[in-house]
């Protein structure tokens, strides 16, 4: 396994991270037996970084991955990373929707501390106008998530604090210009190619805005999420969670696909899962890719193409040009 600094947090991080959210349906499903496995081959193999949410299976998925860590004797082993999502509701008191929120995670995963606590919610300039989007005011305000995550800090139930990137380009860049946080996770793919190049303005509403440049600006961890675009470039039909979620439609779906026909027409000799691991790890700013998996196998899967090293970089280049090329 390979590791990289995670920032300027003092940890490092495995090149591949174990995504424990519901697209795979492994570990927010029912099948432990599985889950058990996926895990134990995971850190065989050297992994030692899973990433959760409270909300991935409605608290199922960090129940689930407690359940692994207790039964593999690695719950204080193994780095965890999960998420707070303040919803419409509870916007009346944040600090208390995200101290019950920790608080919950901290029992399901069995554990006293998280190495990672993040910001799950979008951030826009109006509130709600992305999926339980929140403002800059709503996380760095006084009241806000920020304030609550660093006391939770300063009483040593968490480590280290970050966001998801999501959400409109200055608000997001506002809460990274605080420096109040210390990692990223962003969607970056072979299909989605702007969190970390320039891209016409244009390109689509998805559109990240070089956002992992705050790794040279200010030492911000970063982790590449969605590298396989939900399956589609992996020319998977649609799983039952990609029908339901309101974060990314379909039709950006059915785009991603057309990128991957375009990306296996290419690369005829190389499976698209190794290809699109290899193109995230061999951007510079990323640390880690975070990856579902259904079962081990795919485990080792991931492992194998990272252990590959990076793309050429005209390798790099055709895939850049096959992702604007679609969206023109």
């Amino acid at each position: 396994m390979q590791f990289k600094p995670l920032g300027n947090t003092g940890l490092n991080v495995s090149r591949i991270a174990f995504g424990c959210g519901p697209l795979s349906g492994n570990l927010t499903g029912k099948d432990f037996s599985n889950q058990l496995d996926s895990v134990r081959r995971a850190i065989e193999l050297g992994i030692n970084w899973f990433d959760t949410a409270r909300t991935y299976g409605a608290g199922k998925s960090e129940e689930n991955l407690g359940c692994c860590f207790a039964e593999l004797g690695v719950t204080n082993q193994a780095a965890v990373a999960t998420k707070v999502r303040v919803l419409a509701e509870e916007l009346v008191d944040i600090s208390g929707a995200v101290r019950r929120s920790v608080n919950l995670s901290l029992e399901a995963l069995q554990r006293e501390q998280l190495e990672l606590v993040q910001i799950h919610n979008a951030i826009t300039i109006q509130r709600g106008s992305q999926p339980t989007s929140l403002t800059p005011a709503d996380v760095l305000g006084e009241g806000g998530v920020l304030e609550t995550l660093e006391s939770l800090r300063s009483e040593g139930v968490i480590q280290h604090i970050g966001i998801t990137g999501t959400g409109d380009r200055v608000a997001v860049a506002e809460v990274l210009d605080s420096r109040r946080v210390e990692t990223l996770q962003v969607p970056f793919s072979a299909s989605n190619i702007s969190a970390g190049y320039q891209v016409p303005e244009d390109q689509g509403p998805y559109h990240y805005g070089t956002v992992m440049k705050y790794r040279e600006m200010s030492g911000v961890g970063v982790f590449a999420i969605r590298v396989f675009a939900g399956g589609a470039l992996l020319l998977r039909n649609p799983s039952p969670y990609t029908f339901t979620t309101k974060f990314f439609p379909l039709e950006l779906y059915d785009r991603d696909l057309e990128i991957a026909g375009r990306l296996a027409t290419i690369f005829p000799e190389t499976p698209l899962a190794e290809l699109c691991t290899r193109f995230v790890l061999s951007h510079a700013l990323v640390d880690s890719a975070i990856i579902g998996f259904a079962n081990q196998q795919q485990v080792e899967q991931a492992v194998a193409a990272m252990e590959l090293g990076d793309l050429l970089r005209a390798e790099m280049r055709l895939i850049e040009d096959n992702a604007l090329a679609v969206l023109e």
